[in-house]
């Protein structure tokens, strides 16, 4: 995550780590309190030995998970409850596919979605499939095998985190008044989805993350749970960050990749 079009740029969005200092009027946390969340980018980045938050972006690290676990969680975790919660607006007993449900953000949307009582289908490569069961699908499709579109099935909730479907070839696999969520719209989606979305009972609907206390309190929860999956891929020292943000950006990995900079 880098912090806008102007340099200087600053990398890193997110971390994890040990309150060394707190200002006079700060009750909720105090010096030696292990901490994880989000920094204001515009003013500096995650990569660095000290960082300087405000308490609305931070909440207390669970005990029973790693620093490297921390910090992985607050922009996948926040984005996969504002989808769910806010913007699809979830019940008990519906029904949701996840395209792609081995990704970060899908990590924790299956836990959740699964934990909130709806059926979840996800799709992803033959080789995922069991880490997919792991996470809570109650079914999984082989991509490669199976196009997701061709099913019988129709669901409440479709939410491609692959980025290959199209709204209007999801309509067939939709319920009446099911939602397609987008995670990563083009300008002409999200515009073209505000007009559609006045005359057409299948909503496309962008899901759009932001920093949010509330879910942080709650990805904490949902942490601390013993058999919650917070897989991480690897992890890099900090005089390796280059390598990192390369070995990233191949894709096709499960689980997040974490830089320590102790």
């Amino acid at each position: 995550m880098m912090s806008g079009k102007k340099f200087p740029q600053f990398v890193g969005g997110e971390f994890s780590g040990v309150i060394e200092q707190v200002g006079k009027n700060i009750v909720e946390f105090k010096p030696g309190d292990e901490v994880f969340g989000f920094i204001n980018t515009k003013k500096g980045g995650a990569i660095q030995d000290n960082v300087v938050v405000t308490p609305n972006l931070i909440t207390h690290k669970p005990k029973n998970i790693s620093f490297e676990q921390a910090a992985s969680i607050s922009v996948v975790g926040i984005a996969a409850m504002t989808g769910l919660y806010k913007t699809a607006k979830i019940k008990r007993g519906q029904s949701i596919l996840i395209n792609g449900c081995t990704g970060n953000m899908a990590i924790w949307a299956n836990q959740i979605a699964k934990q909130e009582g709806l059926r979840v289908v996800g799709a992803c490569s033959a080789e995922s499939q069991a880490f997919a069961l792991q996470l809570g699908c109650d079914e999984v499709i082989d991509y490669r095998k199976q196009n997701v579109l061709s099913l019988s099935e129709k669901f409440d909730i479709v939410w491609d985190m692959a980025n290959v479907l199209r709204f209007g070839d999801v309509k067939r696999i939709l319920k009446n008044n099911g939602i397609f969520l987008n995670p990563t719209p083009t300008l002409p989606q999200i515009i073209g989805s505000l007009f559609g979305n006045l005359v057409s009972s299948k909503k496309h609907k962008v899901v759009l993350g932001a920093p949010n206390k509330e879910y942080l309190n709650r990805l904490a929860d949902f942490a601390k749970q013993p058999n919650f999956q917070i897989p991480i891929n690897k992890i890099f020292s900090f005089s390796d960050y280059k390598q990192a943000y390369d070995y990233a950006e191949k894709g096709g990995i499960v689980g997040k990749v974490v830089i320590n900079v102790s």
